[in-house]
């Protein structure tokens, strides 16, 4: 029955796909051009630019982004804001053949078998039938997937990453070989998208508390839970290490990604000071990201004034680094009403707003009301797994990719993508020992 669901879950999956990519041409998002670059330039050998290749064929030809919040005056000619992950595959599909387009089909079909991979798993994890095809169709149907599937962004891959993490801890038994697994997994996650940096250590957290008899044999009884964990953190923290060093070694800043800084400034820190502002959220952040990037221009001059030379790229960043601190040392509501709208977004997806009009704010509170049952529902089925180990990681993964973003960009539903399984998973199994539960009263 297992496979017969499998199979029928990854039909669906696949129909959805194909009429999705049918009708969505367009695969190109704000971030695309980045990762486009990057992987031309790899793909010929070139390793990560972020200067366009003149050799590139016309398929995999972009421009340079232009944005108010990139630090291009940072990296120089030299790829520093994007980690090489999904660079990566991109320059693989590249030397296959594959158009950026075609590169979306390829992530198509990861959706879909992580879909199918998602019902075996469910079953394996102690999911009724009922819980597992729910949790599926869900993961079928929701669009944020579909969307990041279909375009070059680097959600899809990164999902597949973060699932294989999870099956592998969720298995009963943890040895010193998988665990090492389990962290170089965690390391080339980090680099797909540096979000992951500090997963490793939840996932350390559960994963020694499945440490086989076997691997307590060989020394005494803590010492294996320790030494996995140890062994885990170092192959996760070794892949973006080596990355940062090459970033120093480039640009002389020791840094996983220049997202970090980016983040900070224009998001979290413009955020905190747009959320104090009277009206309208997203017209407020322009401006205060308009704001920025005159105070930081300024600053940099004046630096460069006092010192009769230019900056270095990290007397640069410090600059930066310090106007994001004094804009939150002066916003610190803003910033935690910032980060809350955030979670909020990315857990019910959707909130009245003041120009959608009556209806439309009616249709908005049915939905609200929908998210915030089946929130309940994913926080009861995490409280009724059997299986403690399991509910951690299950309750840690969702709340790290949830609360980790927050405040510095994370609220578009395209977020939670890595999740999804998780969260539809626990929401699934409330909604089964919910049934149960009235079942047993009604007999």
């Amino acid at each position: 029955m297992k496979r017969t669901d499998a199979i029928v879950i990854v039909v669906l999956a696949a129909i959805v796909a194909i009429v999705w990519a049918a009708k969505h041409r367009d695969v190109i998002d704000d971030d695309s051009p980045d990762y486009i670059i990057a992987a031309e330039n790899l793909a010929e050998g070139r390793g990560m630019l972020s200067r366009p290749s003149p050799a590139a064929p016309e398929a995999w030809r972009s421009e340079a982004r232009v944005a108010v919040t990139r630090l291009s005056e940072l990296q120089g000619d030299v790829e520093a804001t994007r980690t090489p992950g999904y660079p990566l595959f991109l320059a693989l599909a590249r030397l296959a053949g594959l158009t950026p387009r075609g590169a979306t089909y390829v992530q198509h079909a990861l959706h879909v078998a992580l879909i199918g991979a998602f019902v075996v798993f469910a079953r394996r994890v102690g999911a009724g039938r009922g819980a597992t095809i729910t949790a599926s169709l869900w993961l079928i149907v929701e669009p944020y997937g579909r969307w990041a599937a279909n375009h070059i962004v680097s959600e899809t891959l990164f999902s597949v990453a973060v699932f294989a993490i999870v099956w592998l801890v969720a298995e009963r038994e943890m040895s010193y070989g998988r665990a090492a697994l389990i962290g170089a997994l965690c390391g080339a996650a980090t680099l797909i998208r540096p979000i992951a940096v500090l997963y490793c250590i939840p996932v350390a957290f559960v994963g020694v508390r499945r440490v086989s008899a076997a691997s307590k044999a060989v020394l005494t009884h803590r010492t294996p839970r320790w030494a996995m964990a140890a062994l885990l953190v170092v192959c996760a923290v070794a892949p973006p290490a080596a990355w940062a060093a090459r970033n120093a070694n480039r640009t002389g800043i020791f840094t996983l990604s220049l997202i970090v800084p980016i983040n900070r400034l224009f998001y979290t820190a413009a955020g905190a000071e747009a959320a104090t502002m009277p009206g309208r959220f997203a017209d407020n952040l322009e401006r205060v990201r308009a704001g920025e990037r005159v105070r930081l221009a300024t600053m940099i001059a004046e630096r460069e004034t006092a010192l009769h030379r230019p900056l270095t790229p990290a007397e640069k960043l410090r600059v930066v680094n310090a106007l994001a601190n004094d804009m939150l040392l002066h916003h610190p509501g803003g910033a935690v009403l910032h980060a809350a709208r955030d979670v909020r977004a990315l857990l019910l997806l959707t909130y009245r707003c003041n120009a959608c009009g009556t209806l439309r704010n009616r249709a908005k509170d049915v939905l609200l009301g929908i998210h915030i049952a089946i929130l309940v529902l994913a926080i009861l089925g995490i409280i009724v797994q059997r299986d403690r180990a399991l509910a951690f990681l299950f309750a840690l993964t969702i709340l790290y990719f949830i609360c980790i973003g927050a405040g510095s960009g994370g609220s578009w539903g395209r977020f939670r993508v890595p999740v999804e399984p998780y969260y539809a998973l626990c929401a699934a199994m409330g909604g089964e020992a919910v049934l149960q539960r009235l079942r047993r009263r009604a007999a």
